[in-house]
């Protein structure tokens, strides 16, 4: 749903509390359909590890549907990974195995710089996409906050740099990468991943100082719009092919929704599903689903 639907616009009085109370909710409210209620209607297990503290309590309401809610705040997937690897494995010799899985990972390790080792900024600093460096304002330092919170050269020469600061977030993108990889590959080696519609997407992007300004969520530009999604189906069926149409994380749901051989709800959803391969429905051996956002 578009925020202007499901209204979750202030959370409980943080944000946006110009807005009118009639406007916004602090909270997911229970008419809202979920991904994981969906899904669950169908028979699907669903269970979620959600590492974004936005959404990882249930007072904010993104537990409708799901059998699991596992609160994963302040930890990364090095942590997160194995729990859900233990979760899968345990539950292939329990009663509830034959059903097909819905799984939700949030993962925050991209979400703020790295307070990486010099010799690890070496790669990400010759990318091209970092821009040119120059140094920073003092008020533009400052600008930065609790972002920068966790790294020990803020104060530093160092942090005065602005191709270090955007080199410390894409050493988190590659971190991650690194983190998620074995992760992958244990699923294909137990035939989970040929089985599986896996989605890879992100709730945001950030700014980086390219209109002025540090974080997400205060102006409407493309570092902060434009996000990847990337779609695996069962098999790599498909595989290399992109669609340059425009998309929307709303768009996400009733994806899954066609593949999983239940059609979208008009009077519940913004989104639509795309009208080609990608929404054919999926063959009974085919049925697990899984998403990762970070």
């Amino acid at each position: 749903m578009d925020p202007l639907t499901h209204r979750v616009l202030d959370h409980q009085g943080y944000f946006w509390t110009e807005v009118a109370e009639t406007a916004k909710t602090g909270a997911l409210p229970e008419e809202a359909w979920t991904l994981a209620e969906a899904l669950r209607g169908i028979g699907y297990q669903t269970a979620a590890w959600l590492a974004n503290p936005w959404i990882s309590e249930p007072q904010w309401g993104f537990d409708q549907g799901l059998h699991e809610f596992h609160n994963s705040v302040d930890e990364n997937a090095d942590r997160m990974i194995p729990e859900i690897q233990e979760w899968w494995q345990t539950r292939t010799d329990s009663p509830m195995a034959a059903g097909p899985v819905f799984l939700y990972l949030h993962f925050m390790d991209g979400s703020r710089p790295l307070p990486v080792q010099r010799g690890a900024l070496r790669i990400p600093l010759a990318e091209p996409s970092l821009g040119n460096d120059r140094l920073l304002t003092a008020a533009e330092q400052q600008a930065i906050g609790y972002l920068g919170s966790d790294l020990p050269w803020r104060a530093s020469e160092r942090g005065r740099h602005l191709k270090n600061w955007r080199t410390a977030y894409a050493c988190g993108v590659r971190l991650f990468d690194e983190r998620l990889e074995p992760f992958l590959a244990w699923l294909r080696s137990t035939e989970r991943l040929e089985q599986s519609v896996l989605v890879f997407t992100s709730d945001h992007g950030e700014d980086l100082l390219e209109h002025g300004r540090w974080n997400h969520g205060y102006a409407l530009f493309q570092h902060s719009l434009r996000i990847p999604l990337m779609i695996r189906l069962p098999g790599a069926r498909g595989a290399g092919r992109r669609d340059d149409r425009l998309a929307s994380l709303v768009d996400v749901m009733p994806t899954l929704l066609g593949l999983a051989g239940r059609q979208r709800d008009p009077t519940r959803l913004d989104g639509s599903a795309p009208r080609h391969r990608l929404s054919r429905r999926l063959r009974p051996e085919q049925a697990y689903e899984s998403g990762c956002s970070g």
